[in-house]
């Protein structure tokens, strides 16, 4: 009897020593949930790049951000809508350029006010911030720039004084909100024409394809229709969209206060992209595939050419020595003969704007500016 008693002792000892060697081994094996660790994110601008408002948060001055938080949709918003804000970012590397333009997307602006800085330098040395914008609605304004020994400012366009030395920039914005409690910044693009910029055009790339964009002419519009070919061109591609704008409407969006002018890249650009669903940024294209492409993708191009003579463009009326901004919608084949097909607002009725212009003639003409507008958040 005792030896039996012993024997289940000595079983029970046995399975409870089991049962703390298996619980032991769990606990040993038990799988805990490893740190995510982020992907450095590189902020370098090679010609073209839209910062998007985690970029910019990655990169930002931590010491320089006032009122300012990124929040779960990816925006840079305010803390508190009553006070000022303000971001300022490290430097950013650019490839060597001789041109800089800024475009942003801002959505739910309403009467708020945003002032957008550059200050360009070498990596370690800078120059003062200039402004590239003061975007308020109906009341934007450009501003030349202060006499900095690395670059100055001319409407909307930073040029580079040094561009061997100078290829780093920090951005900066201001915002007082008023009332725009709910005020998004998107991103900032930077466009840049390199040092050693030449265009890229193979003929062989080109298909027959044409956007169905409507006309919009521009010269009947009393008092300001000589001079609204870009606001005509933004409204042309957004209407395309779904918006209903007309040139007067479009005009007052975009105009320039302080330079009395409606043709400013910047401010066509970036108030495309405030409307919402789109988004919108100034391109300078140095490889002709690259505008193939968006038209491809049923995204039509507002081109910034300059002429000297109307006969320089089979079929326009005038010659456009100070700039002029048209829709590329597509490209045709005749007789053997690429042609750019535009909406060119130079006219007087909507039936005539239209035009097929020689790809040869536009090459030369093309300035390489463009608006890139595209039906979507990003670009």
């Amino acid at each position: 009897m005792k030896r039996y008693v012993i024997t289940i002792l000595t079983i029970l000892l046995s399975s409870l020593l089991t049962a703390c060697s298996l619980g032991d081994s769990n606990t040993d094996e038990e799988i805990t949930d490893e740190p995510v660790i982020e992907e450095p994110i590189e902020v370098k601008v090679d010609g073209t790049k839209t910062i998007y408002a985690d970029e910019l948060w990655y990169v930002k001055e931590e010491a320089a951000i006032i009122n300012l938080s990124l929040d779960s949709n990816k925006s840079i918003v305010l803390e508190d809508a009553a006070q000022q804000a303000t971001y300022e970012s490290e430097p950013i590397e650019v490839n060597h350029f001789n041109e800089l333009v800024l475009s942003w997307n801002v959505k739910n602006l309403e009467d708020a006010r945003i002032t957008f800085f550059i200050a360009l330098g070498d990596g370690t040395d800078f120059g003062s911030y200039q402004i590239m914008g003061l975007f308020k609605d109906e009341n934007h304004m450009s501003f030349n720039s202060l006499d900095d020994p690395y670059g100055r400012v001319s409407i909307d366009t930073l040029i580079n004084k040094d561009p061997s030395k100078n290829n780093y920039i920090k951005l900066k914005f201001t915002v007082i909100a008023g009332s725009a409690d709910q005020l998004e910044i998107k991103n900032i693009s930077v466009t840049t024409k390199s040092v050693d910029s030449a265009l890229t055009y193979d003929a062989s790339k080109l298909t027959n394809k044409v956007i169905d964009v409507a006309p919009m002419q521009q010269l009947s519009i009393p008092n300001i229709g000589n001079v609204i070919c870009s606001p005509t061109s933004v409204a042309m591609v957004l209407n395309h969209y779904g918006y209903t704008f007309t040139q007067q409407e479009m005009a007052k969006k975009v105009y320039d206060n302080s330079k009395g002018i409606y043709g400013n890249w910047t401010f066509n650009a970036s108030y495309a992209g405030s409307l919402d669903g789109i988004a919108a940024r100034v391109e300078y294209i140095e490889d002709f595939s690259v505008v193939i492409d968006y038209i491809l993708n049923d995204i039509p191009v507002v081109f910034s050419i300059s002429t000297t003579s109307a006969d320089q463009l089979n079929g326009a009326i005038m010659a456009f020595p100070a700039g002029h901004l048209v829709v590329l919608k597509g490209f045709e084949e005749i007789n053997g003969v690429w042609h750019g097909v535009f909406n060119d607002p130079a006219e007087y009725e909507d039936s005539k704007v239209e035009r097929k212009y020689p790809m040869e003639q536009v090459l030369k003409v093309w300035r390489q500016y463009t608006y890139i507008i595209v039906k979507s958040e990003t670009i």
